[in-house]
C-alpha cells in the first residue's frame, strides 16, 4: 500500500490521539496538583494541632499529640508523592 491512503496518513491518525493524550496529561497534572495542595494543608493543620495539644498537660493530650504527629508524617509522605506525580505528568 502507498503512503497516499487515508488509513496511513499521519495527520489523520497521529494528530488526534496526541491531542487527547495531552488533554489527559494536563487533567492528571491538575488533579495531582490539587491533591498536593490538600495534603500540604493537612500537614500544616496536623503540625499546628499537634504542637498546640502538646503544650497542654495530661497523658491524654500527649497521646493525641502523638497521633497528630503520626498523621503529619503520613500527610508529608502523601504530599511528596503527589508532588512527584505532578512533576512526572507535567
Amino acid at each position: 500500500m502507498s503512503a497516499g491512503h487515508a488509513w496511513y496518513d499521519d495527520e489523520i491518525h497521529v494528530g488526534a490521539p496526541q491531542r487527547a493524550s495531552t488533554t489527559r496529561k494536563i487533567a492528571m497534572s491538575t488533579v495531582f496538583l490539587v491533591l498536593f495542595a490538600v495534603s500540604l494543608a493537612a500537614v500544616v493543620v496536623s503540625l499546628f494541632g499537634g504542637l498546640f495539644i502538646m503544650t497542654r498537660p495530661g497523658d491524654a493530650n500527649r497521646r493525641r499529640s502523638n497521633y497528630l504527629m503520626r498523621a503529619r508524617i503520613a500527610s508529608q509522605i502523601g504530599a511528596v508523592g503527589f508532588l512527584i506525580l505532578f512533576m512526572v505528568t507535567k
